[in-house]
């Protein structure tokens, strides 16, 4: 049967080419687009469907190995984004180009 999990993870501001890879932190300094970044991404799996010896293994949090983001639109930049200290929403902050002056934004998912 399916395997529940639990994902733990950090945001970070970053930048993608138009391609979608990922820049690095160094080159991505005014160039790209830019996407809110999962910041060292973790899962730890719930194996109490799998039966008795499975509940018997430790429950440990494994890293991710990937790189996740989500892009956002062209015109915003972010500058800012860190996740609550109770956990229960992000907060981000940047500016939006919408005219020939850009607009600041402060933004509050939960």
């Amino acid at each position: 049967g399916p395997v529940e999990y639990t994902l733990r993870t950090g945001l970070r501001p970053g930048s993608v080419e138009a391609d979608g890879t990922l820049l690095e932190e160094a080159a991505s300094a005014g160039s790209g687009r830019s996407c809110l970044l999962w910041d060292t991404p973790e899962l730890r799996l719930s194996l109490d469907s799998l039966g008795w010896a499975a509940r018997l293994l430790p429950q440990i949090w494994v890293p991710v190995a990937a790189a996740c983001c989500v892009v956002l639109p062209r015109g915003a930049t972010l500058r800012r984004a860190v996740v609550s200290e109770a956990g229960d929403g992000v907060s981000a902050s940047g500016e939006f180009a919408l005219a020939r002056e850009a607009d600041v934004y402060a933004l509050a998912v939960r």
